[in-house]
Order: C-alpha cells, then sequence, then structure tokens
C-alpha cells in the first residue's frame, strides 16, 4: 500500500466509522442526561471513563475527555489508545468495521449518530437470544471446515446458537451475565465472511461450556478459531475451557479475564492450570498475545504457553482449511 492509499485509508475511517457506536461496543453508554443535539456524552462504567462525541466541520465524528487531556482525537485515536495499539495494528482492527476496505470481514457502519435511547439493555439481549436454539446443524461453520461433532461437542453446549438466515450467534457474558452477542455468517453477494455486533450489547467474553475439570484456559481471537483449535488438537488437549473476546478488547475487560483465570486455577484440582495463548500469527496476534500476558501475570496462575500458527499471517482457520 502506498503512501497516498494509507492517507486515503485513513481518511476513509474518519468519515466512514460511527464513533459512539463503535464505543458503545468497548463498554461505553449514552448518558442520556448529558447528551444534547450536538454532542454524545458517553461513559463506561468498567473503566470510570468518560468521553464526549461530537462531529465537526468535516462530516467525521471527534471525542475527547474532560478528566483526560491526552484522551482525545478521532476514530483512529479512539482505537488506538484504548487497546494500546500501534498505526499498523490500529488499521487492521478497524478495517473489520468499513466495509469498503475489509480484507477479510466487516461489520456494518452506522452512519446516523445513535439515539440517545439506544444504550446498553440487559434484558432486552436476553429476550432476544431466547428465540434462537442450541445449534445443531450449520452449513456456515461446515463451509469453515468446522465438524458437527466439533461444534454439538460438550464443551461448547449451549454457547452457540442457531440464528436467522443460517448466521451462527456467540453470546458474550461479562460479570453479571449475557451483555451481548457476536454474529457470524457469510455474505452471498460479496463472497466474504461477515460479522457484525449486537447493537444494544457489550463486547464482553465468549466463554466455552464449563465442564467439572478443567486443566486449560485457551484464549483465541475469535469463537471461530476457539472451534478450529479444538478440532486441530483435541486428542492433545486436557480439559480445556475456551474463552475470546472476539478480537481486540477494552481495558474494562481485562479485570474480567484475570477473574476467568483465577476461578479456573482454583477449580483445576490437583493440577497445574496452563494459560494459552492461541492468537493469530500476525501483529494483531501479537499484540494481544503480549495483553494476555500482562493479564496472566496478575492471576494466581503460574503456566503460561503461547501457541500460534506456524505459518505467518495465518490464524487456526486458515491451518484447518489450508486457505493460506
Amino acid at each position: 500500500m502506498s503512501d497516498m492509499d494509507r492517507k486515503s485509508e485513513l481518511h476513509h475511517f474518519k468519515i466512514s466509522i460511527n464513533l459512539p457506536e463503535l464505543a458503545q461496543r468497548y463498554g461505553y453508554i449514552i448518558d442520556k442526561e448529558k447528551t444534547s443535539k450536538k454532542h454524545i456524552a458517553m461513559r463506561n462504567n468498567g473503566s470510570g471513563r468518560k468521553i464526549v462525541c461530537t462531529k465537526n466541520n468535516q462530516g467525521y465524528w471527534k471525542f475527547f475527555s474532560r478528566e483526560d487531556n491526552d484522551f482525545n482525537g478521532t476514530v483512529i485515536d479512539f482505537m488506538q489508545k484504548s487497546e494500546n495499539l500501534n498505526l499498523g495494528e490500529t488499521r487492521k482492527a478497524l478495517r473489520q468495521f468499513c466495509p469498503s476496505v475489509a480484507s477479510v470481514s466487516a461489520s456494518p457502519v452506522v452512519q446516523s449518530p445513535p439515539s440517545p435511547e439506544s444504550s446498553f439493555d440487559r434484558r432486552k439481549i436476553s429476550n432476544y437470544l431466547k428465540r434462537f436454539s442450541v445449534i445443531e446443524s450449520s452449513d456456515y461453520l461446515n463451509k469453515r471446515g468446522i465438524k458437527s461433532e466439533i461444534y454439538n461437542n460438550g464443551i461448547f453446549q449451549g454457547q452457540i446458537l442457531s440464528g436467522y438466515n443460517g448466521a451462527v450467534i456467540f453470546p458474550h457474558r461479562d460479570d453479571v451475565g449475557l451483555c451481548g452477542y457476536e454474529v457470524k455468517s457469510f455474505n452471498n453477494e460479496t463472497g466474504k465472511n461477515f460479522t457484525t455486533f449486537s447493537k444494544d450489547g457489550l463486547k464482553s467474553v465468549w466463554v466455552s461450556s464449563r465442564q467439572e475439570q478443567i486443566n486449560e484456559v485457551v484464549f483465541c481471537e475469535s469463537p471461530i478459531e476457539c472451534l478450529s483449535y479444538f478440532q486441530l488438537f483435541e486428542n492433545q488437549l486436557i480439559a480445556p475451557v475456551f474463552v475470546s473476546a472476539g478480537g481486540n478488547w477494552s481495558r474494562s475487560t481485562d479485570e474480567l479475564m484475570v477473574k476467568i483465570i483465577d476461578k479456573y486455577f482454583h477449580l483445576c484440582k490437583e493440577c497445574n492450570l496452563t494459560v494459552v495463548a492461541a492468537y493469530n500469527n500476525d501483529a494483531g496476534g501479537d499484540s494481544q498475545a503480549l495483553k494476555l500476558k500482562q493479564i496472566f501475570a496478575r492471576s494466581q496462575c503460574l503456566n503460561f504457553k503461547p501457541h500460534v500458527p506456524e505459518v505467518r499471517g495465518c490464524d487456526w482457520n486458515d491451518i484447518l482449511t489450508e486457505t493460506k
């Protein structure tokens, strides 16, 4: 990509991605009392951070924090500072929210500002998910090379739902319970895999079903990678549980991940629990593995094991399907 193309892509991010909508995916909710027609006030109950979002005269969103003078800028700055990414990693993270520049998968871009009434609603999320049954068969997962006996395995029981038009739903949970859901499907028009997240939900973590005995906690970038990893190494794994934060995660999710590790550390009776960083072999995966290692250091667990695909640029589903 040339310097001109890079500048064009950054500009496209600024004008195409709705910053308040993105912030909601990272745990921010709209503060209705402080929101006006000209700006949207938001707060993150996990981190306590507050921001104000407004559109400038060039037509794209900017944000600032009254409590932190260094936390301000465009959607690029928001992603970079929230995730502690370099510019290259930030580009990759933002492409999933910008279909016209996405290379693999994309989430829909909401061009209009979210209504103050559009905010996190746990009951709404729970009631919506009750419409769907636990998955039994899936053309989408079959196309991704994942066998039915894998996603029907007891280790994933109840954590994968069958959505509309062949979509697959992965519920997210926080300390309290259901808080959102990730939807994966195939776009027949573009021929690409498609990822979205619940509009009124909070992005947290997807966790496979708890078993009586846990010896390994395997962290992957997405639930698809978790399923792929299990299919590839099922015979080598010892009582695993899988965790995915759906790609990059916010700082407010760090504490939850520490709690997850410590919970299984105490449930690991007479064994040495191992935390496995099974992220993609690329810049994004490198960043996530480093973040997980820092989180692991704050837990009571003693064993940390990086495990990435041998081929640079590949994820576990690539290895499973031999697509790269």
